[in-house]
């Protein structure tokens, strides 16, 4: 009896405090608000007019509010009335940082030649077109709310970064720019591996490569990994790696007990924790 009541707590405190098992999400975008004083959890979604969970016959952007206190769930709907459902289209999924202020959601609506990148404030309950686009001149390949910066993939080595808030061109990439995450696979084993750390949510672009049959992968001479900012100018990043076929050794102290050391010698790599010494 005593194990069935815990196990019952446990699956509880996991449905309010895991965003990954809320009934909730799915791949049309969300962004999800926690009010500790009301106790209740906010969660945005873009939602076809024939998508099973919809209910409208009308696309919408749907709020849904669970009362922590209740475990009621309340939704409000906002038509988006200038989506032509007579033809196909599709909401593309936002992965960029929305931490800053996840009030406000994006989604990329797809039909056709054309894309165009929609925001929605759920304070104000309005829906803004940011851009719209023919996908013959590139398409979007991620938002970054966090970083305040689009980018399109226009071509090969093209790259194309817009401000969220002005709509315009900031900067020109050749290789794809990335998000600075807190994610260890990505930041220690694979890259960012800068020093300084950058700041959660930071774009950068990293050198790009290509294959030598004596060397494996080098870098394009003159490339190097660099953050974009906000407003388009560009801050070169120190590292020990601006030659991808460059040997190296990195060690880096992850916290008070934990130090990862990383080393690089032709194409043979080798990584090691190093757990209180």
């Amino acid at each position: 009896m005593n194990t069935k009541r815990y196990l019952t707590l446990f699956m509880v405190l996991l449905l309010l405090f895991s965003g990954v098992m809320t009934p909730w999400d799915n791949v049309y975008g969300s962004a999800v608000n926690s009010n500790a004083e009301t106790k209740d959890k906010t969660n945005l979604q873009w939602i076809p007019h024939n998508y099973r969970i919809n209910g409208t016959g009308k696309p919408i952007v749907r709020e849904t509010t669970v009362d922590y206190t209740t475990g009621l769930f309340t939704n409000e709907d906002t038509v988006l009335d200038f989506i032509d459902t007579s033809s196909e289209y599709y909401f593309k999924y936002i992965s960029g940082m929305n931490t800053k202020n996840p009030l406000i959601t994006y989604a990329i609506l797809k039909g056709g030649a054309t894309e165009k990148l929609l925001k929605y404030d759920s304070q104000k309950k309005v829906v803004t077109t940011l851009a719209d686009r023919n996908i013959n001149d590139g398409t979007i390949d991620e938002v970054y709310p966090d970083a305040g910066m689009y980018v399109v993939e226009k071509g090969r080595r093209e790259y194309l970064v817009y401000s969220l808030a002005t709509n315009k061109l900031i900067h020109k990439a050749k290789e794809r720019p990335m998000e600075h995450s807190n994610i260890f696979v990505t930041n220690y084993l694979y890259h960012n591996y800068f020093e300084p750390e950058l700041s959660i949510g930071a774009l950068y672009v990293e050198a790009g490569t290509y294959y030598d049959a004596k060397n494996g992968y080098v870098s394009y001479p003159g490339e190097y990994p660099y953050e974009i900012k906000p407003n388009g100018k560009i801050v070169k990043l120190h590292t020990t790696r601006e030659n991808a076929s460059n040997d190296y050794v990195d060690k880096r102290k992850l916290n008070d007990t934990v130090v990862l050391l990383q080393t690089k010698v032709k194409r043979k790599f080798k990584h090691e924790l190093i757990i209180n010494g």
